[in-house]
């Protein structure tokens, strides 16, 4: 079949293996420019307060201190992904929402003066009650991180198809569970870092560490106040990302900031505690699935709802939540489906794009769920999995009365009511939450991509 083709069916060596396998690569951290100064962050220590003052003097009168900058410096423009809320700034000029926000960056001449510099800021807070918990930050009285955004929502997505009202109403048994995902670090094997340069022409080039060059370019622009033809992005090869590089972060614009200021080379590099501590991940779902079955096992109507955990600002957690939306209806023959979903601020650090983009947290609740309603009605197809170790919390129903043991390491019979509800987060599952397989005659998929394995039963395909 590949005969004639140059390419297609021919072994090539990748481009960037020789590079790699010697050692020629070049990242980020190993980047030199001639008198190039290192750059390091102040940053808050409080999860939620005011900024009453910054004393920067004894700082800047530091030998070797070639520049300080606050949240002062710069056009104080805001930066965000496209058709989110915009709510970032490099430096925070009057109040922090998480314990590492960047109050001040110093450049100079090495780390050790640089971090000497940063010990001599002084920073007055006022502090301000935190909230660590999307349900606690989501109600009417929460005291609100971001000014004028009620019971603290960046933003929230509702959409609805057929007639669910009537699903749940003629429905023989409804089910409903509610399961929690947590933050995931993408952990590349190199940490963010970047290098900026202004030159006397008025021209910035920057070597970031990141996916998205022609993004980095027009949102840098933005921030600082730049035409965009006056801002070049060189990418150096990166050491993994994983969706964890794809959008700019305050790293960015601080370095340019302070190359603007120096006239010079300024390097910004991460340390691994700084990265696990201040860069984003994956971001953490409140996930209930409420489902309205047959006697037969088919879907008669769903409900979604989503709660995420933003963290202290907004970088994908807008698109990531709406993804995670949409995934329910489409991997199932839906008739009606209601989907309410909430983004919501808190003060943590804040998450943003990784691999899955919403697709882990969404179908790990939603073969979860299924798995639980296929075992529940006997239906083929499905392998028996233990029971979480949360609490199995069932209503009372006439149709009520199976006796059913459940599986694993329980050994307590429950009846199968109509009606039940559960709550469950990841660490509960000891079987893959991507192992249903659901028969022919109930919950029939539209398409799937996963391989199947030899422990599936052959009915379930």
């Amino acid at each position: 079949m590949t005969k004639g083709f140059a390419v297609i069916g021919k072994r090539l060596p990748r481009i960037d293996a020789w590079d790699k396998a010697t050692g020629e690569a070049v990242y980020v951290s190993d980047f030199k420019r001639p008198g190039m100064l290192t750059a390091k962050v102040l940053r808050s220590p409080i999860p939620h307060g005011k900024i009453l003052d910054i004393d920067t003097s004894k700082a800047e009168s530091l030998p070797g201190v070639k520049a300080v900058i606050t949240g002062e410096t710069g056009p104080g423009i805001q930066f965000g992904v496209t058709d989110g809320p915009i709510d970032q700034l490099p430096l925070q000029p009057d109040k922090v929402r998480f314990v590492g926000d960047e109050i001040a960056a110093v450049a100079a001449v090495d780390d050790a003066t640089a971090l000497e510099a940063l010990s001599l800021i002084k920073v007055d807070y006022e502090e301000l009650p935190a909230l660590y918990e999307p349900e606690d930050a989501f109600t009417d009285d929460a005291i609100e991180i971001h000014e004028g955004k009620k019971r603290n929502v960046a933003k929230e997505y509702h959409r609805n198809f057929g007639d669910v009202d009537k699903a749940f109403a003629e429905a023989d048994h409804v089910f409903e569970d509610e399961f929690r995902t947590h933050f995931v670090s993408p952990c590349p094997m190199e940490p963010h870092g970047c290098v900026a340069e202004f030159n006397r022409a008025g021209r910035l080039t920057i070597w970031p560490s990141t996916q998205n060059p022609h993004p980095t370019r027009e949102r840098l622009a933005g921030v600082l106040g730049l035409p965009v033809s006056h801002v070049r992005v060189i990418n150096n090869y990166i050491g993994g990302a994983f969706g964890s590089k794809i959008d700019i972060e305050p790293l960015e614009p601080i370095t340019a900031l302070l190359a603007m200021k120096t006239r010079g080379p300024v390097k910004l590099q991460y340390s691994r505690e700084e990265y696990f501590i201040y860069t984003r991940f994956r971001h953490p779902m409140a996930i209930t699935q409420k489902t309205a079955v047959s006697k037969e096992g088919m879907l008669k109507g769903r409900q979604v709802r989503i709660i995420t955990d933003n963290g202290a600002y907004t970088s994908h957690g807008h698109r990531v939540t709406s993804l995670a939306g949409n995934t329910p209806p489409v991997l199932y023959r839906n008739p009606a489906y209601k989907l309410d979903a909430y983004v919501v601020y808190t003060n943590k650090p804040y998450g943003g794009g990784y691999q899955g983009y919403g697709n882990p947290q969404s179908s790990f609740a939603q073969e979860c769920h299924f798995n639980r309603i296929c075992s529940e009605l006997g239906l083929r197809g499905t392998r028996r999995f233990p029971a979480p170790r949360s609490t199995l919390a069932s209503s009372a129903s006439a149709s009520a009365g199976r006796p059913r043991a459940s599986s694993g390491r329980r050994s307590a019979v429950t009846t199968t009511p109509p009606t039940s509800r559960r709550r469950a987060s990841s660490a509960d599952w000891a079987w893959p939450w991507s192992s249903i397989r659901p028969a022919p005659s109930a919950f029939t998929a539209r398409s799937t991509s996963a391989r199947r394995s030899s422990k599936w039963p052959k009915t379930a395909r």
